[in-house]
């Protein structure tokens, strides 16, 4: 049976409640049914006045009362310049939305409106009010290996925000993910709030749970570097804690290592940790793409030795040996000429492969080194050329 609901208000505020129930099953008596039905629609319509259903029609009548709803916890006598609807004056729709829209200018509701309803003498005006309520304080309690500065900071919500419930699942996402970075996948968080008049108080409470631990280190791709000297260059350490900024940065460290070794072109393809949540451990996986050793020779090179050019090009590498890579590395030496006082300075590189990989000829005409013999000044007149030298 499907019931279909009409809500109607009379002047006196009643509800008054119209339910029609089809029942298509009946046919004999769906003519008469329907006919009734009808008839008592419009029955209510044409009793009830047409102010029931439009603001409009009170336009221009005397305000007979203004009453106020939840307005308990506000000092609603600071807000009266704002309202500038009064007891026996005319009714007006414009000045009831400027009114609203004083109020909420304030920031101090959620939701704001005005019922207007007939009354004996005129019109009676109630502001409805939801008064927000603002967070004064958080506090966290339970945590471990995170301090509350490196917590509070990173909350969706903070002291001086608007309370409402709808942050309150982001809060919990967010603290449980700062605990995973830090090895913590089992943790679990609740808050609980207390609320005083407009006010509320966040309390965070995170049982942290036992930590995961790092139980292997594995490596797919390398070849030129044994997994035991790629281990002691990683910051993750095997029996230890999981600390995904840790994690993150090993990737960083294990390209400084081929890089050093010559191989300017090796990728970390993928990092990967599988967890075993039942025994609380994890592997780390690092798939490697070495690429080819790259063999780089300096020639003309006397001011500055084969380690101290090299270090600055490593420093910009590339996945890819390539022509845009040797014009920066050339632009890269050049500058580092100019530095040290030599202008004339130029650079070429030139690329060749063989069986052992690739090699990298770097050619360097230092020219002159060049000194600055004496800085004149003209014009200056308020400040002397021994001030200006300094």
């Amino acid at each position: 049976m499907k019931s279909v609901y009409f809500k109607l208000t009379d002047v006196s505020n009643e509800m008054t409640k119209v339910v029609l129930s089809p029942d298509l099953s009946r046919k004999k008596f769906y003519t008469s049914y329907l006919s009734l039905i009808l008839f008592l629609l419009f029955s209510i319509f044409i009793s009830l006045p047409s102010t029931a259903f439009s603001n409009e029609n009170f336009h221009g009548m005397i305000i007979e009362d203004v009453r106020y709803e939840g307005f308990e916890k506000i000092d609603l006598q600071s807000l009266m310049p704002l309202i500038d609807i009064k007891k026996g004056a005319a009714y007006s729709t414009f000045e009831i939305r400027k009114c609203i829209k004083h109020l909420y200018l304030k920031g101090l509701f959620s939701q704001l409106y005005i019922d207007a309803l007939k009354g004996e003498k005129g019109v009676i005006l109630t502001f409805h009010a939801e008064p927000k309520q603002w967070i004064s304080d958080i506090r966290i309690k339970g945590n471990k290996s995170l301090w509350d500065d490196e917590i509070l900071p990173l909350l969706p919500a903070k002291v001086g925000h608007e309370y409402s419930e709808e942050i309150l699942p982001q809060i919990k996402k967010k603290v449980r993910s700062l605990y995973e970075r830090e090895g913590y996948y089992n943790s679990n968080v609740t808050i609980t709030v207390r609320k005083k008049d407009l006010s509320t108080e966040l309390t965070i409470i995170v049982d942290v749970g036992p930590p995961c631990l790092l139980s292997e280190i594995l490596f797919l791709g390398n070849e030129a570097i044994s997994a035991g000297k790629l281990k002691k260059a990683l910051d993750s350490k095997i029996h230890k804690r999981i600390n995904l900024t840790t994690f993150e940065k090993d990737r960083k460290e294990l390209i400084k290592l081929y890089h050093k070794s010559g191989y300017l072109e090796a990728t970390i393809e993928d990092a990967d940790l599988l967890f075993d949540e039942v025994k609380q451990k994890a592997y780390a996986l690092h798939r490697i793409n070495e690429g080819s050793k790259i063999n780089i020779v300096f020639q003309g090179n006397s001011y500055f030795s084969k380690a101290k050019l090299l270090k600055r090009l490593i420093k910009n590498g590339s996945d890819s040996i390539d022509e845009p890579l040797i014009a920066r590395w050339e632009e890269i030496i050049e500058s580092q000429y100019r530095e040290k006082g030599f202008p004339f300075i130029q650079v070429t590189g030139e690329v060749s492969e063989n069986e052992n990989g690739k090699n990298v000829t770097i050619t360097i005409e230092e020219g002159k080194r060049c000194f600055i013999g004496e800085v004149t000044f003209s014009g200056n007149v308020l400040i002397k050329t021994k001030e200006l030298l300094k």
